[in-house]
């Protein structure tokens, strides 16, 4: 049985991927690694013997576990899935048409690696010689899209953390956080019908900051009922009772966060093999839930074939029935089609994205979505990233 170590099992991501991982019943010893407030996670995790050689992979759900631990377990060739975002695809990384990654992602990847190294020296401190953990770590980075042909990997590069003298090898995998894998899921199961361009408008909950987001929600609620001022400013505004622009952490822009989501989804759909790639455009608000979610879908159905000329996709734009994208809908792995109106609420603590409100027009459908961000909005995901590895590891 191989040992699997949860890093950050003290978050609402970490439990729910820990109830995702318990309800698969996977052939795997589970050790929860915490940290708390008054010890450094650096000295906490790793001078416990929890990277000895049983230890097979690493699951990180925060994102200081993440980066005091993540390299630390590269360097000793274990396997690591990223569920806390750390180690974010750059823009330079998103796939080009055919799929590959830009020329210069691997410098990108270095760059990413030496900046968490120098925020953890800790990782890269020297621990004697002789010690694994003091090699320079060659990694290579996957994204986790599990395509009903199995996991792709739109975006694979190698790059390497510069620390010691020796040298390890590893792989960190992230997977798509939020509303990318429900949308790019629609988005493929009608790729048939040639979609043109996508625009999406994303309702994200409070847990789009984990359990620190849906604790401040909770107190700035109380707040405002007490009529105090509300303490924290996670959202850039206080979320109780409003709804405010998704920012992306540490930055201030929030067509920062649309224009990540976009990318999220074009790389998704290039791991799907939807060709051509269609045109997305996306908009992020953030809504006072604590981890129930939405998104509006609209699809431009018809698109041209490359160097047709620009009649050619006018038949594609016939007026599919509902029927046929309803059926397209049911079979696609993960969505749950419903005939009548669906609340966001219905689908928490749900592992399958719900389907509603589809609305046929000549060349165009719109849909919604509704998730769990703790669950199909990345805990769901990772536990099917470990089912695999497992499945793997043991042929």
């Amino acid at each position: 049985m191989h040992r699997v170590l949860i890093a950050g099992a003290h978050t609402a991501r970490g439990k729910a991927l820990l109830e995702c991982i318990e309800a698969r019943d996977l052939p795997a010893e589970i050790v929860r690694a915490t940290t708390t407030d008054h010890i450094e996670p650096e000295l906490e995790l790793l001078d416990l013997p929890l990277l000895d050689a049983s230890t097979a992979l690493v699951l990180a759900a925060e994102g200081d576990v993440m980066r005091a631990l993540g390299l630390a377990a590269i360097k000793l060739g274990k396997p690591v899935l990223d569920l806390a975002g750390v180690f974010k695809p750059e823009p330079d990384l998103v796939p080009t048409a055919d799929g590959n990654a830009e020329d210069n992602a691997e410098d990108n990847l270095e760059d990413n690696l030496e900046d968490n190294l120098e925020d953890n020296p800790k990782v890269g401190a020297d621990r004697g010689a002789g010690d694994p953990r003091n090699a320079s770590a060659v990694v290579e980075f996957r994204e986790f899209w599990p395509t009903s042909e199995g996991p792709r990997a739109p975006v694979s590069t190698r790059g390497r953390a510069p620390s010691g003298e020796g040298r390890g090898e590893g792989c960190i995998e992230t997977i798509p956080d939020g509303p990318a894998f429900p949308i790019v899921a629609v988005v493929s199961a009608l790729a048939s019908m040639r979609p043109a361009r996508v625009a999406v408008t994303a309702l994200e909950s409070a847990a789009l900051r984990d359990r620190e987001g849906m604790d401040e929600l909770s107190e700035h609620v109380r707040s405002v009922f007490a009529m105090k001022a509300p303490d924290g400013n996670l959202f850039g505004a206080s979320l109780a009772f409003d709804i405010i622009p998704s920012v992306e952490p540490k930055v201030e822009d929030g067509m920062r966060a649309d224009a990540a989501l976009e990318r999220a989804i074009a790389r998704g759909l290039s791991a799907f093999g939807v060709a051509p790639r269609p045109e997305v455009w996306a908009t992020r608000l953030v809504v006072p839930t604590f981890s129930a979610e939405m998104v509006i879908v609209e699809i431009e159905l018809g698109a041209r074939e490359e160097g047709a000329p620009p009649h050619a996709g006018a038949s594609a734009r016939a007026v599919p029935s509902d029927e046929e994208i309803r059926e397209r809908l049911k079979a696609a792995p993960g969505l749950r089609f419903r005939a009548s109106l669906v609340p966001a609420l219905d689908a928490v603590e749900r592992e399958d994205v719900l389907v509603s409100r589809l609305r046929v027009a000549p060349g165009r459908v719109g849909l919604c979505l509704a998730y769990d961000r703790l669950r199909r909005g990345g805990p769901t995901l990772a536990a099917l990233w470990l089912e695999q590895v497992l499945a793997r590891m043991s042929l």
